[in-house]
């Protein structure tokens, strides 16, 4: 995934320096590196340039370069401090040549043009300065800068929807509000949408399995949000079926029906909402698929999707949280085989600041006493390694201002 803000793209080549190869200097990042707009929400910068394509026409270079200039397209820019800005253009570019793989963990790494600059600050003085990716080296001398969080990108969605009745189907809307993005949340990690013919008839319901955990709390909510909750006991833990209208909310956020665990993204409406949205559908999958340490500083999310696992973690970068993502096997009972399972993996000062995000819409976990504000250092970004690796296709590169 890649996460940086806007001076990721633009005129990124170093003043008194020799222009790089395509006359534009345009620090570019691979087609499957992950950015965060209004537009589409958490994708990655391929399907940002195909959706505005699709919307605002392109333009073709005589070098086989091609553009986009959108409209009220806006991503987070952050050049000390975070800033909601536009993006003028999107471009493709061919290239064939080496990209630079900066490791910043186990398994997070940007992948750039040599020319590509980051903001990077020095670990004692805070000074914060641009180096070109051919510039960096493995150190603990400077960290990559990242957003704080303190911007609000996203603007409040509505769901659109429609219920089926008889000869017709019925338009209807719903305010995306914090409740329905817990809802939502939790039913990507424990729930499954369910569709079941039954005498001439199709029933569809949205389940939710709270396992061991008390079922009132998911009751209630359901209850808010004007569904109809019905509980059942079955092996000594509870399942919850949510009638109609909440399969089709859940179908118009392009949540797959039955078996899911594999596929399940971030809906793009949740990464478009304001920050107390995106916090409580942070909760919801956390209550469903989350754990904790005893002592609050360690938290964990775990999913059978890796899409979802990088969208969360540039989600958890937007709101100023440092996360890191890991994999590790397990043996499924049901598929009765090891399979991989992708962890996000969030410590220290970002832990407390996660949980001081989502405290407040948490329904089934209980937490440890966080009043210790102080304890652990604050996750930063530093290079692990960096190393070259032949490409040849498509880049892309924002510029915004």
């Amino acid at each position: 995934f890649f996460f940086q803000g806007p001076y990721l793209g633009g005129r990124s080549s170093v003043e008194g320096e020799p222009m790089p190869y395509d006359q534009v200097g345009h620090g570019c990042i691979a087609a499957g590196s992950y950015v965060i707009t209004t537009l589409c929400g958490v994708q990655t910068i391929e399907h940002c340039f195909g959706r505005a394509k699709e919307i605002y026409g392109s333009i073709h270079h005589p070098d086989g370069n091609e553009t986009v200039y959108p409209e009220n397209i806006f991503t987070v820019g952050h050049n000390g401090q975070d800033v909601r800005t536009g993006i003028s253009a999107i471009h493709k570019l061919p290239y064939r040549g080496l990209l630079y793989r900066i490791r910043i963990g186990r398994n997070t790494w940007f992948e750039v043009t040599p020319w590509h600059r980051f903001l990077v600050a020095d670990k004692r003085s805070q000074i914060p300065r641009y180096l070109r990716a051919d510039q960096l080296t493995p150190s603990t001398n400077y960290y990559l800068v990242a957003p704080h969080g303190n911007v609000e990108l996203g603007t409040r969605q509505w769901v659109h929807y429609e219920l089926p009745r008889r000869w017709h189907n019925i338009p209807r809307r719903r305010e995306l509000n914090e409740a329905l993005a817990y809802f939502i949340g939790f039913v990507l990690g424990d729930g499954t949408l369910t569709e079941i013919r039954h005498y001439g008839r199709t029933l569809r319901s949205v389940c939710l399995y709270p396992g061991h955990a008390t079922p009132e709390p998911l009751i209630k909510l359901t209850q808010e949000l004007g569904l109809k909750p019905r509980h059942y006991l079955q092996r000594g833990q509870s399942i919850i079926y949510v009638l109609a209208e909440a399969f089709h909310i859940m179908k118009a956020l392009k949540v797959p029906v039955g078996a899911k665990s594999r596929i399940i993204d971030v809906p793009e409406l949740i990464a478009k909402s304001p920050i107390s949205v995106i916090s409580a559908f942070v909760a919801g999958f956390f209550d469903a698929e989350g754990n904790i340490s005893e002592n609050g500083y360690n938290l964990r999310f775990a999913t059978a999707s890796e899409k979802m696992a990088d969208q969360l973690i540039v989600l958890l970068h937007y709101l100023g949280i440092r996360a890191h993502f890991s994999q590790a096997p397990y043996f499924s009972k049901t598929r009765r085989q090891r399979v991989l399972t992708y962890q996000v993996l969030v410590k220290a000062k970002s832990a407390y600041k996660l949980l001081h995000l989502i405290k407040p819409y948490l329904r089934l976990k209980s937490l440890p006493n966080i009043s210790n504000e102080g304890r652990g250092k604050q996750q930063n970004r530093y290079i692990a390694a960096i190393e070259t690796v032949p490409y040849e296709g498509f880049l892309y590169d924002f510029t915004t201002g």
